[in-house]
């Protein structure tokens, strides 16, 4: 796979479990480097692997811990190079096949993240303690995507808009500022119409209650009129 054909921030994931591998001094890149890379470059940085994962209702922390604690156990080597394993470039590949079946043009984290619930490696392993499959991945990526597809390098932006959309509509809902049910707004002409319609209303209390003020006071003065009359 050609790094050109990642968006950035799965190539910035990919460059990071190389470098995490080889800081390490492990002879191979496995894909449990890439799950802690990708969790690591995520958190606060307006990724979906991490939504994702706390959407399918595990701990991007305790998976964290975990491979941390697996990789501590491989043995280091000096002056040596790091090299994919097969596992890796398996991941890697079914990423890409993850990209095509979802018609998309580029390979994004969550392609990355569907490749290491599916290939079998430590990687996989670990997921599967916090219940991440590739069936409740898709199903929370239906949730941050919705329709859109990676069609560019930087689909996150995208992504981010959208969690942006749907929490403004729901406070907007909150408010009462909206529809609820089916998300329109109010339309300001609606608005000014109620209002001048409230207005009217009230308007037309008032004219009432006066209207009424005056008859009770008509009776009385032509009751007293009559008191005079009778007493004269």
């Amino acid at each position: 796979m050609r790094m050109d054909q990642l968006t950035v921030k799965a190539a910035e994931a990919v460059q990071a479990a190389h470098e995490r591998a080889s800081s390490a001094g492990h002879t191979q890149l496995e894909p449990l480097h890439l799950l802690l890379s990708l969790i690591e470059s995520d958190q606060g940085n307006g990724g979906i692997v991490v939504p994702i994962i706390d959407k399918v209702g595990a701990q991007a922390d305790r998976l964290r811990e975990i491979a941390e604690r697996e990789l501590a156990r491989r043995p280091r080597a000096s002056g040596g190079q790091t090299v994919a394993s097969r596992e890796f470039q398996e991941v890697l590949q079914g990423a890409q096949k993850q990209a095509d079946s979802l018609k998309d043009k580029y390979v994004s984290t969550e392609h990355l993240l569907l490749a290491l619930a599916t290939v079998k490696s430590e990687a996989k392993e670990v997921l599967s303690l916090g219940g991440v499959t590739p069936e409740s991945i898709l199903a929370a990526m239906k949730e941050f995507r919705g329709n859109q597809r990676v069609d560019t390098q930087n689909p996150e932006d995208t992504y981010q808009s959208l969690q942006r959309y749907g929490r403004d509509l729901v406070e907007l809902a909150r408010r009462g500022k909206i529809d609820p049910v089916i998300g329109r707004g109010a339309d300001p002409a609606d608005e000014e119409q109620s209002g001048a319609d409230r207005r009217a209303g009230r308007g037309q209390d008032g004219d009432r209650r006066r209207v009424g003020v005056a008859d009770r006071q008509r009776r009385c003065a032509g009751g007293a009129e009559e008191q005079a009359s009778g007493g004269s």
